[in-house]
């Protein structure tokens, strides 16, 4: 088995961002983002300010490709080293 995090789209589907060979650390680096997405700027502040700490969260995101999805799950996918005729 391999472990994807993939990154989800309401309306849209998922698309694939990092696979893993654990489970283990396909549920770290959901965790890590998760964490990441609750320091997502918020509040009162400026266009200015929120542009700067918003462009900066995108950048240090985990995943910043998907940044604007919805939510991210681990799902698995059967590993088949063989090709079949």
């Amino acid at each position: 088995m391999i472990y994807l995090v993939e990154a989800q789209l309401d309306h849209e589907g998922s698309e694939p961002v990092r696979a893993f060979t654990t489970l283990e650390a396909a549920r770290a680096f959901l965790v890590k983002i998760q964490k990441h997405n609750e320091l997502r700027p918020h509040g009162v502040m400026s266009d200015a300010d929120w542009e700067i700490q918003h462009s900066r969260w995108v950048a240090e995101h985990p995943a910043p490709d998907y940044w604007m999805s919805d939510r991210f799950d681990v799902n698995s996918v059967p590993l088949d080293n063989e090709v079949s005729a």
